[in-house]
């Protein structure tokens, strides 16, 4: 892998040097002869020249041509392939970064500082410019310059990195930019400044031929950068340039967010008492990720135990945590943490409220299924945050965390870094949701079907089914009725066709099904095409009218159109 990568690297410097010097041609070496030109004018002035000039060793023209690309061309393939090497290292290092925008950040940060810090300090001259003396301080300095100009970039992107997630994105990067531009400012403040420039030079010459080199060097890593991202991708998704339009532009995108190596470690803590289900649904879901990418792409699940030894869950099945609260543990990129009936003696626990402040402090988030929001409540996690539970905790939430701005009614919710979930199964679709943050929706949506789940929720679908207290019960009369009117919604119901076909009066099967759903069977009908509407709406990407008309309301439709043409 990192071969191939160094070879395409190289091939893409020796392409951007190719291009550098077609630029150079037409837009420096005018400038080098005016200079050189100069130059000779100056000599010729200076009456101490008495001797003849030395014979050129190389002439002019080898200068300006075989020199000049063969130079330019063996700087492309050097540093495009150590830019091959550092887009290696970074790649799956740099969240779920696409190649093509990981390649052209690192194509920026390099001509950053390799180019644009050191010529604010030490810019290049042309000839005629600096003493034949000082040529071996100004190469030193200026080389000095570069590395202390590496070393500001990589300290800066380091520290963006460093700072809490819980700072967000945007903050990181402002405090990295910050620092950068205080280190910059130091250095140039710091460093010698020389000053060989003769006053008659032509300040518009000097102008030009700095422009021209700052071109030069912007054409080599623009050209890095985009080539390199293009190989870089074309390389992860092999067959994926056969692709063409919108499609593929999609693919290459979900693929290269999954094709990227990456390793996130995931906490999930056990306590005695936990529910099983909170951590074997996550975990399973998780599990999957490394069976579908082909183990390209892996969440490193541990579990930590507030207790040493093993753990009984609430359904009397045990763990033997891999860590415990006390004792040292990798840095983890998310935490989560369990409901149960344990969670009422475990929530309060010092040393639990501490240890997850550490991980809060450190991890990208932390997450509580059900119940398990009450150990982040008593870290102090959820003052003023926008939290869910399952719904017979709410009360008790809200009475002893009342800082808490709780949704009772919410799948699950996400507020920062902080995520939180209602009852048991809720925990899977918050893991799909987590999955298709870091790995893509084509991912998610893979682990969804290979764990069967009918339907993966949002956040924000409500807890309940509008139908799930209206169900008849089996063998009832009432429940062929219900079954037909979900599999014809598009069908124009009525109570009468309905009772038409389970041979009873239309009076009688209304009065049975209040009986035993509670509502009349037009009610049960519009509930059921509403539900149905927010799934497609929710889980699809079908037009209105297919919708509409899937669900039954394409008559309703018309006849608002036609009451608003009356009217």
């Amino acid at each position: 892998m990192v071969s191939k990568l160094l070879m395409r690297g190289m091939l893409v410097g020796l392409i951007a040097g190719l291009l550098a010097f077609c630029f150079a041609r037409v837009a420096g070496e005018p400038q080098v002869d005016r200079a050189i030109a100069f130059e000779a004018h100056e000599a010729h002035e200076d009456a101490h020249a008495a001797d003849a000039p030395e014979p050129e060793i190389v002439s002019r023209e080898t200068q300006a041509g075989v020199g000049l690309l063969t130079g330019i061309l063996a700087y492309g393939a050097a540093f495009g392939g150590l830019f091959a090497l550092c887009f290696a290292y970074a790649w799956g290092r740099a969240g779920s970064m696409g190649a093509r925008p990981l390649a052209a950040w690192l194509a920026l940060a390099a001509f950053a500082a390799l180019v644009v810090l050191p010529a604010l300090k030490y810019p290049a001259n042309p000839p005629s410019v600096g003493a034949a003396e000082t040529i071996g301080v100004r190469t030193a300095l200026y080389s000095y310059c570069m590395g202390i100009s590496v070393a500001i970039t990589l300290l800066s992107i380091a520290l963006r990195q460093a700072l809490p997630r819980k700072w967000g994105d945007a903050n990181a990067t402002l405090a990295g930019l910050l620092a950068f531009a205080i280190m910059t400012a130091a250095m140039l403040a710091l460093s010698p400044a020389i000053d060989e420039v003769p006053a008659e030079f032509p300040a518009t010459l000097m102008w030009q031929f700095r422009v021209a080199s700052i071109g030069m060097q912007a054409i080599i890593w623009t050209v890095i950068g985009a080539a390199f991202g293009a190989a870089a991708e074309r390389m992860a998704l092999p067959g994926a340039a056969r692709a063409s339009g919108h499609a593929h532009e999609q693919a290459c995108s979900e693929r290269i967010r999954i094709s990227a190596m990456r390793r996130i470690k995931v906490g999930m803590l056990v306590f005695p008492g936990f529910q099983l289900l909170d951590i074997a649904g996550p975990k399973d879901a998780f599990a999957e990720v490394k069976v579908l990418s082909a183990g390209e792409c892996e969440y490193e699940m541990m579990m930590v135990g507030t207790t040493r030894g093993t753990v009984q869950s609430s359904s009397g099945l045990t763990t033997v945590p891999d860590r415990t609260i006390f004792d040292p543990c990798p840095e983890f990129d998310t935490i989560i943490v369990p409901g149960g009936l344990g969670i009422f003696d475990a929530f309060d626990d010092p040393a639990l409220s501490n240890w997850l402040r550490a991980q809060h402090r450190q991890c990208r988030r932390v997450s509580a299924i059900c119940n398990g929001l009450f150990a982040l409540g008593s870290a102090g996690l959820l003052d003023n945050k926008l939290v869910t539970t399952h719904w017979m905790d709410v009360p008790r939430l809200a009475s002893i965390f009342p800082k808490a701005r709780i949704e009772p009614d919410h799948i699950f919710v996400r507020d920062g870094s902080i995520y939180t979930t209602a009852g048991v199964t809720a925990g899977i679709d918050m893991s799909l949701a987590m999955i298709e943050d870091d790995f893509g929706r084509q991912m998610a949506l893979d682990v969804a079907k290979y764990l069967i789940v009918y339907l993966r929720r949002s956040g924000g679908q409500s807890q309940f089914s509008p139908l799930l207290e209206t169900q008849a019960s089996p063998g009832s009369q009432t429940i062929e009725v219900q079954q037909f009117m979900l599999d014809n919604l598009h069908v124009d119901h009525t109570v009468a066709s309905l009772a038409e076909r389970v041979h009873m009066s239309a009076r009688n099967l209304s009065r049975i099904f209040a009986k035993d759903c509670g509502i009349t069977p037009m009610t049960y009908v519009a509930n059921a095409r509403i539900d149905a509407a927010r799934r497609y709406l929710e889980a699809t990407d079908l037009p209105l009218r297919v919708v509409a008309h899937r669900c039954g309301f394409c008559r309703l439709i018309r006849s608002i159109i036609a009451t608003g043409s009356d009217r």
